[in-house]
């Protein structure tokens, strides 16, 4: 994003600069045509370094019907959900989504005794292993079965 605002800065001081200068009509759309392939050139990969970084967790299940319809199709939908999200957040530019292999371990730990969710802060050890900057804990809630 910081590559964003410097890009911003420079637009608006070739406007500020249009408003104390002269310039012909050339000089202007020369500098707006400037501006847009600089503003063009910041989804390259060099800006993708100023993107804050995140980690995306595996999506859980919270249902509360187990035993009346058990989940099996919703189960297999959660990695689907984390991987759509991972993508979303990268294809918009947003954060540079780090890979959560690093700490595969200690999700599997803690996952074995309580949901991640529930876990009152193992979110920030977890996302101290790839050395994000913020964690996504994510979860979908079955409210009932169709009938």
């Amino acid at each position: 994003m910081a590559c964003r605002y410097r890009l911003a800065a420079i637009f608006f001081k070739a406007l500020a600069m249009r408003a104390f200068t002269t310039l012909t009509r050339c000089d202007v759309g020369m500098q707006l045509r400037n501006v847009a392939a600089a503003l063009a050139l910041c989804h390259l990969p060099a800006c993708a370094a100023d993107l804050p970084t995140i980690a995306v967790l595996p999506f859980e299940l919270i249902d509360d019907q187990h035993e009346l319809a058990p989940a099996k199709v919703e189960y297999a939908r959660l990695p689907v959900i984390t991987r759509q999200l991972t993508d979303g957040l990268q294809s918009r530019g947003l954060y540079r989504v780090l890979d959560t292999a690093p700490a595969r371990r200690l999700i599997d730990e803690l996952r074995s005794r309580e949901t991640l969710r529930d876990c009152n802060g193992c979110e920030l050890e977890i996302g101290n292993a790839p050395k994000a900057d913020r964690v996504v804990v994510g979860w979908v809630q079955k409210v009932r079965s169709a009938i």
